[in-house]
């Protein structure tokens, strides 16, 4: 351990991009355990894998990973600015006498869109991040499901909230929260996570964990990691892969009023999977049966960024009206308050309408708002117990 801390404090991230070199030496002191066991849940790579590691820098994790595996990564910084200072690390090490050249592709991960194509990579690596994130986990974790093959594997890591530390924190009337950070909102923890809320939050978001741990990188106390139950380990290490369509998942007990968030990325949405973010007013809970979908009531709002000039609104929608074969339903369309289109729907089933627009539209962000001409109720209609005034069902929107 001694040869590998002496390995990566040689390197001058540090010193040439923060301005502190003693930063460094701390980093490498306080992380070396955790680096080394992270490299211990690697599944297996051939010499051709294509791996992802997130929140890269600075790039002690990527340097082991190449020099000792010999594997290509491309990397991503995690900022709360827009772009990056500068485009490309040049990390050297004068005492080995070794250089690497990492592309400083600055994001925010629970905001943007991952600029790599659907199942692009073997390995996505995600260590350390996902307790910095402020509000939307679960985008992160449907970017990186989307781009890894179906085989790939996900390796996260994150301090575990339930550590003896914390807990004896509590006992003694300390705070368990983190500072306040120089860095900015992501510069610190901003949400800790259990073992389970961390196993429930991949599994919603469409991976299968083939293995969860919890270990102690931080203490060097054998008799405190034998007294202490493992859940009170300080961090979690999760290895799991993609499984089926991709989704993205909120769980109850760490999402609320996602309603009201607003993140408009993409010209077409599909329910339970990209929707939130996208949906204004006039929106009942996501269902599924054999595809996710959500009613809408009377109005409803849908947020969409054109990626272009676009001449139609496709809408796979269900008007399950009782009566509507015997009185027809219409749905307005508006967009940004004016009326662009109208159709008349006499027929009941799952189907695809299409609202031709007149002209390029090429706006920056486009707000649609459906009017449906009247709601029905299946307590009153039906004798369920469901008192909802129900508009449409939707499962997908999208410009063309």
């Amino acid at each position: 351990m001694e040869e590998m801390k002496s390995y990566l404090k040689s390197f001058d991230f540090f010193e040439k991009y923060v301005g502190n070199p003693q930063e460094g030496e701390w980093y490498v002191e306080t992380h070396i355990r955790r680096l080394l066991k992270t490299l211990d849940y690697l599944p297996p790579l051939t010499d051709a894998a294509q791996v992802l590691e997130l929140g890269a820098i600075p790039y002690y994790l990527t340097i082991l990973l190449k020099r000792y595996y010999g594997l290509q990564v491309d990397t991503v910084s995690f900022y709360e600015v827009e772009r990056a200072q500068v485009e490309q690390h040049l990390v050297e090490s004068r005492k080995y006498g070794e250089k690497f050249v990492f592309k400083n592709l600055s994001l925010n991960l629970e905001r943007d869109v991952l600029p790599f194509d659907d199942d692009t990579y073997d390995l996505v690596l995600c260590c350390e991040l996902l307790e910095h994130l402020l509000i939307n986990p679960s985008h992160m974790l449907s970017e990186i499901h989307r781009t890894l093959k179906p085989e790939g594997y996900l390796l996260l890591t994150t301090p575990n909230v339930m550590r003896r530390e914390n807990l004896l924190a509590l006992l003694f009337g300390r705070n368990v929260y983190d500072r306040y950070h120089g860095n900015g909102i992501y510069g610190r923890h901003n949400r800790e996570y259990t073992a389970d809320e961390l196993r429930n939050l991949l599994r919603v978001n469409g991976f299968e964990i083939e293995r969860l741990d919890l270990c102690d990188v931080y203490s060097d106390s054998a008799l405190t990691r034998w007294l202490c139950p493992p859940a009170w380990r300080d961090t979690i290490f999760a290895l799991a892969q993609p499984k089926g369509e991709r989704c993205t998942g909120f769980p109850s007990e760490l999402y609320v009023l996602m309603d009201e968030y607003k993140n408009v990325l993409y010209p077409g949405i599909v329910m339970g999977v990209n929707e939130m973010g996208h949906l204004g007013r006039g929106w009942y809970e996501r269902e599924r049966h054999d595809f996710c979908y959500r009613w809408t009531g009377r109005e409803a709002e849908i947020f969409l960024k054109p990626k272009g000039p676009f001449k139609r609104l496709s809408i796979h929608a269900l008007c399950n009206h009782p009566d509507v074969q015997t009185l027809p339903v219409v749905i307005k369309l508006l967009l940004n308050d004016r009326v662009v289109g109208e159709k008349e729907i006499s027929w009941a089933g799952w189907s695809k309408i299409t609202f031709e627009l007149e002209g390029d539209e090429t706006l920056g962000e486009a707000c649609f708002k459906l009017l449906i001409s009247r709601g029905w109720i299946p307590k009153r209609e039906l004798g369920t117990d469901d008192e909802r005034e129900l508009g449409i069902a939707i499962h997908s929107v999208q410009l063309e």
